[in-house]
């Protein structure tokens, strides 16, 4: 038996009071600064009104004598957990006051279990904090006394579950599975037997009953009572199902509904006259257009009180009233959302403010305030006339236009709106930045030591910004001249090629989509840290990021980038939105294939309409030293199906012109084992000295390919894989982070190196590639003539400690420099490399990604550093198959 009590003192201080509550009025103690979603009100025995509101980490409770016209002043009775409130779609309190006068609380509690408090004395002391083992869920629906002493707590994650106490709340039995597939759901006894549960059924939109004629034990199937497209079939739980002393069912519940692109929430009424067997019409008892959720009801002689929560001024707050007599008369203009156009303006650039205002009456007046940097506040009506900025009259948006000068660095601002009845709402100030130092045309990657400049169309190292050195740095010196990559495939039965290979001379790739979404202003890099401001300017600019491709954890799940700190705590939250940053810096861009035939290096091939969105991230070496040394690039390939639905037997490479330091003392080399090309010098290099870096690309994610009787068993003979009729052999995986997980593609598997090719600069027959025939013959790991490089006598290398007809040839050079074993580069060089995989397929609107890394070594001399980088290789190649997580210990 439970035995703790803490005492709470209750003061009267502060007595507000209203009338007769003819109207819903707001809750008066709650502080108005506070975001409150969730309140009950209980009677206690004594007759007192108790009225509780869930304000940050806290329930609070203020109590009434006169029926809730007035109210003393709220005091915290018990903290709970952080999580009720940040997130208030999915948990709520429920309390009941029991036969035997014992008022209890249900609540989450700070150690993310259920608890409950009680009172014995109408609520001026209570009980310490209980818990009970409910095992994991999701959602309250409520508590309820079934029966004299009996308390049901029912609680759904999926399907209705209930524990149950026959000592008034003592203690509780393990927990029951109750109704299959019932998201949330109301009980309340019919009679003495019989009992009535009111759940819903998501997937429906359906309000649904079921009946048991033997005090609960057994239950009907469910039976359609209401059904309406506008039942919230989400957040499923505010159902209130309640007795009259006359025996009418009363029901209340609140629906969402998004129509004409505009998404309100409304707290709905049903009765029944019948025991449940027929219902009224449901009635909505607000007037406020907005968001009106959350109802909960008790009640309290042959009165009904209910509350619930609503938007209507600035924040969410908690209102009250009584069912059937409460009219919902203060209902303001609803500012239901305020844009800007454009939405992160450039400099100098004049910005219409739009803002689309609901209302139930008739709006009278729209303004908007706004100021320069700090200056004082200007005052423009705002109109809905299809002038001063606004598309067109008439639809609910009202516009005007700021003007903005030189020297203007941001505007902040804020709409008011008021209606025939002088009621006025406000919006929230907001601020528009004028700067924008995180999208750039050019980028210079330098969070670790392997230092990138970064174009908006590919090219990598070779450019110059501002006063950085041409090419990849390390150290002392340049370990790359140019990298980009090449493509090869068909399309309708044609070849093609193309690619961003500017050491030699091809550069088929433009910035932005292949389709023109926004302004050419917007086709930039974008960049992003790990240590931005949660929710500032560059969190604001990916939104234009995302509208061109870019992914985003969507922490609401609504499906659209919206980064708010719904709780206003500073810091970014699970349940809202956010970028997709990998690493310590991440940059992103977009471009496509569409230089026009004339001035690409094949001028006879067209462009193909594929989209590439790339995205390049390192980490500093206090995150992770061991990756100090490494750049991560993904490709994020794409047809859009301009030229072809299908583009066949795709071959990609990851293109490098390496420079370690001195260009003409380059060798090359392969690790098949580490899916990896490498580069490093053949003597004292006069930048780098003896102990030259040697720099290795492996490819971590090769694209996913469907292969019969390796990848999959084809059932059906149809060469393609069929799901639910061939049989998967293996799985394909695309990880995309931590936030966002990974994909899998059952049936096919990830493409490894399947070629190794090199070639050396001017070279009369491997040399570069003059048309597409020859580039698509390097990316098979062929020479340019089509033939395979025979090891037993290729004159640039030897093969040592092994039969030299032993050796595949189209992984080009592929021993062991260090050891001295296998097929290795001989004659130093000014060499370029291609990393190969394919063949694979490009369907049209189905991106594959492809993620490389930049790794480089400094040992002890030349051939140490291969021995170096390869190590950090593999601790790249970890970090990756842990989804970018950790670094697996070796």
């Amino acid at each position: 038996m439970i035995k703790n009590i803490t005492v709470v003192f209750l003061m009267v201080i502060n007595v507000v009071t209203y009338g007769q509550l003819e109207s819903f009025v707001r809750f008066p103690l709650q502080d108005s600064t506070e975001q409150v979603y969730h309140s009950l009100i209980l009677k206690a025995h004594n007759g007192d009104v108790l009225f509780f509101y869930l304000e940050k980490d806290s329930i609070y409770y203020a109590r009434s004598t006169d029926n809730g016209i007035s109210w003393n002043k709220g005091i915290p009775v018990v903290s709970t957990s952080r999580l009720i409130y940040s997130y208030p779609r999915q948990l709520r309190f429920v309390g009941t006051v029991s036969k035997s006068s014992r008022i209890i609380i249900f609540y989450k509690s700070h150690d993310d279990k259920v608890s409950y408090i009680y009172s014995d004395d109408n609520g001026y002391n209570w009980s310490a904090p209980n818990i009970v083992d409910v095992g994991i869920f999701s959602r309250f629906s409520e508590l309820v006394e079934v029966n004299d002493s009996t308390l049901w707590f029912l609680y759904s994650r999926g399907d209705l579950y209930y524990i149950e106490s026959r000592d008034n709340g003592e203690t509780w039995d393990s927990k029951k599975l109750l109704l299959d597939e019932v998201r949330g759901a109301s009980l309340e006894s019919v009679n003495d037997s019989v009992k009535m549960i009111i759940g819903n059924n998501p997937e429906t939109g359906t309000l649904v009953k079921y009946m048991s004629y033997d005090g609960g034990l057994t239950w009907t199937d469910s039976v359609s009572i209401i059904t309406t497209k506008f039942i919230n079939g989400y957040d499923d739980l505010w159902i209130n199902l309640i007795k009259r002393n006359d025996s009418t069912l009363v029901l209340t519940y609140y629906g969402e509904k998004h129509e004409n692109d505009i998404y309100k929430s409304d707290v709905y009424e049903s009765t029944s006259f019948d025991g449940g067997v027929t219902w009224s019409d449901p009635q909505i008892i607000n007037n406020y257009i907005g968001e009106n959720r959350y109802p909960q009801t008790t009640l309290i002689g042959e009165d009904i009180y209910i509350t619930f929560s609503s938007d209507r001024y600035e924040r969410t707050q908690v209102w009250y009233g009584i069912l059937g007599k409460s009219v919902d008369i203060d209902a303001p203009p609803n500012i239901y959302k305020i844009d800007t156009e454009p939405l992160i303006p450039l400099s100098e650039q004049d910005v219409v403010i739009k803002a689309k205002i609901l209302e139930d009456k008739q709006v009278e007046q729209v303004n908007l305030s706004y100021k320069y940097n700090e200056g004082n506040y200007f005052t423009l009506e705002m109109f809905d006339d299809g002038t001063h900025g606004d598309a067109q009259a008439n639809d609910l948006v009202y516009t005007n236009v700021i003007e903005v000068n030189r020297g203007i660095d941001s505007i902040k601002y804020y709409v008011s709106a008021t209606d025939n009845d002088l009621l006025t709402a406000v919006s929230q100030e907001e601020t528009i930045t004028y700067e924008h130092n995180n999208m750039f045309e050019e980028y210079y990657l330098e969070i670790n030591n392997v230092k990138l400049p970064l174009g908006s169309n590919g090219n990598i190292g070779d450019l110059w910004v501002g006063d950085h050195l041409h090419g990849g740095i390390f150290e002392e010196g340049s370990f790359l001249y140019s990298s980009g990559f090449g493509l090869s495939g068909y399309s309708n039965g044609i070849l093609w090629g193309n690619g961003v290979m500017t050491g030699a001379r091809m550069s088929d790739y433009v910035k932005g989509p292949v389709n023109d979404i926004l302004d050419t202003n917007y086709y930039k890099i974008y960049v992003l840290s790990s240590a931005s401001l949660p929710f500032g300017k560059s969190w604001q600019t990916w939104r234009y990021a995302v509208q061109l491709g870019a992914k985003f954890y969507d922490g609401d799940g609504d499906g659209i980038y919206n980064p708010v700190d719904k709780n206003g705590n500073g810091q970014w939250d699970p349940n809202e939105d956010r970028p997709d940053i990998l690493g310590d810096v991440t940059t992103w861009c977009v471009y496509n294939d569409g230089l026009p035939k004339s001035e690409r290096r094949f001028p006879n091939v067209s462009p193909q309409g594929i989209e590439v969105k790339q995205t390049v991230f390192a980490y500093s070496p206090q995150t992770y030293p061991e990756l100090s040394n490494v750049v991560f690039i993904r490709y994020n390939i794409e047809n859009k199906g301009t030229k072809a639905e299908v583009l066949d037997s795709v071959y990609f490479s990851s293109w490098l012109d390496p420079d370690i330091g001195n260009y003409g003392n380059d060798l090359v080399g392969c690790d098949t084992l580490l899916n990896s090309g490498y580069m490093y010098d053949s003597e004292t290099d006069e930048v780098y000295g003896q102990n030259s870096p040697s720099l290795i690309v492996p490819l971590l994610q090769g694209p996913p390919a469907y292969i019969p009787g390796e990848s999959f068993i084809d059932n059906n003979g149809n060469g393609q894989f069929d799901v639910g009729i061939d049989t998967p052999l293996d799985t394909a995986k695309m990880y995309l982070g931590t936030l966002l997980d990974k994909r899998i593609y059952p049936g096919a598997k990830n493409l490894e190196m399947t070629s190794f090719v090199y070639y050396m600069k001017s070279h009369p027959s491997q040399g570069d590639p003059d048309n597409e025939t020859q580039l698509r013959n390097y990316l098979m790991g062929k020479r340019l003539n089509g033939s395979y490089i025979n090891p037993c006598d290729w004159k640039f290398g030897e093969v040592l400690n092994m039969n030299c007809e032993d050796v595949n040839p189209v992984y080009v050079f592929s021993g062991d420099p260090v050891t001295q074993t296998g097929w290795i580069n001989i004659q130093p060089f000014d060499q370029r490399i291609m990393v190969n995989t394919g063949p694979f397929v490009l369907e049209k609107d189905k991106a594959i990604e492809i993620i490389v890394a930049y790794v480089v070594g400094r040992g002890t001399d030349a051939l140490n550093s291969i021995t170096v980088a390869k190590n950090i290789a593999k601790d790249a190649i970890g970090f990756y198959n842990t989804n970018f997580q950790y670094i697996p210990v070796s």
